[in-house]
């Protein structure tokens, strides 16, 4: 029988404000850069350019009054809304590169199995998002609240147009087939290209044999600790 270390419990107030600060940087970029693309269309120029293009498409009307919009809204107004846009757009990169200097200092603490292992569930999904983050994946936390209803998805971790889920299960004893075969149901639904399950334990021969020639990749304690160890090296040796 699977032995959890650590029951799932509500989220607490300093978890809140971490997933808080990825959302409100996400949305920083994002209106920084609509900021900085929609004024664009407003030129002249870009309604010369982009006529003889769309002239004979089917929904050239829609790109034209599109086109004609933002002209009215914008107008001489988008000099003035650049050097905003930008500001926004700095406070978005600054507050990401905050997150990844977040992410590098709790990694640095878990330098031992010990250390891994005393991570409550949730510390443990954060770690591994700040791993992921810190090797370049957009990631999204999945999981949140110790609800249960992520569908057995902790992380979103993408690069690119590839999509990956992440499981993370803070076990004492190996992870079985079963989960294997879920995700593997799970990565369908989703249309994901891969899948990750990360345990603090192991896993049983019929789920190694099971995730065989399966996109699925089995991460278990001392490989993650070798993880965040060479990471961590890595980073120090670019300092």
């Amino acid at each position: 029988m699977t032995t959890i270390i650590t029951q799932k419990n509500v989220s607490t107030n300093d978890e809140n404000i971490e997933f808080g600060r990825r959302r409100y940087k996400t949305s920083l970029k994002t209106i920084g850069w609509i900021g900085v693309i929609l004024p664009l269309f407003s030129f002249k120029s870009a309604n010369d350019f982009f006529a003889p293009i769309l002239i004979n498409l089917p929904f050239s009307d829609s790109i034209f009054s599109f086109l004609v919009s933002m002209e009215e809204i914008f107008g001489s107004n988008r000099l003035l809304l650049w050097p905003l846009a930008l500001m926004v757009l700095a406070a978005g990169y600054f507050a990401g590169f905050g997150e990844r200097k977040s992410a590098q200092k709790r990694l640095d603490s878990i330098n031992s199995m010990k250390k891994l292992e005393e991570l409550d569930w949730r510390s443990f999904e954060e770690i591994l998002a700040d791993y992921y983050l810190l090797k370049g994946y957009r990631v999204t936390l999945a999981g949140g609240g110790g609800g249960g209803g992520d569908g057995g998805i902790d992380l979103i971790i993408r690069k690119g147009f590839k999509k990956i889920i992440v499981q993370a299960k803070h076990y004492k004893n190996n992870v079985g087939v079963s989960i294997v075969r879920e995700m593997l149901g799970v990565m369908k639904i989703e249309k994901a290209h891969k899948v990750i399950i990360c345990t603090t334990a192991g896993f049983s021969k019929e789920a190694v044999q099971t995730a065989k020639n399966q996109p699925v990749q089995l991460i278990k304690g001392e490989e993650i600790l070798g993880m965040f160890m060479s990471i961590n090296s890595v980073n120090k040796k670019n300092k």
